[in-house]
């Protein structure tokens, strides 16, 4: 439920990217964020766990929007989540005559793990 839930906020995260897209044409990178889902499905923590893109902003960003995002209640207590998001410059765009950003994917999630409070 993981990528079901967070599938409609992959245009919220291409807008974040798209902002510092427009700073550096060759911006990209991935952002892993560590989040902690509460016992009520609420985001109660988003931090960077190590990203390699350049622009804090964007960073900032998403994690920003992840904080908003309400997930299933987890079963056994708060979730730890380990979640890469990849943004990068798709090759149709350009391939295409503009350098419009046109990717903000999220690879497969690292799984759950449950931690007590």
């Amino acid at each position: 439920t993981l990528d079901g839930t967070l599938f409609p906020y992959t245009t919220l995260f291409r807008s974040c990217y798209e902002a510092g897209f427009r700073r550096d044409h060759s911006l990209a990178g991935v952002v892993l964020v560590r989040f902690v889902v509460g016992t009520e499905g609420n985001v109660i923590e988003a931090t960077d766990a190590g990203s390699t893109l350049s622009d804090p902003q964007v960073v900032d960003c998403l994690l920003q929007e992840i904080r908003k995002t309400t997930f299933p209640k987890p079963k056994n207590g708060n979730a730890t989540v380990l979640f890469p998001i990849q943004l990068r410059l798709d090759a149709t765009a350009a391939a295409s005559a503009s350098h419009a950003p046109a990717s903000a994917s999220s690879a497969p999630p690292s799984p759950p793990a449950a931690s007590s409070p």
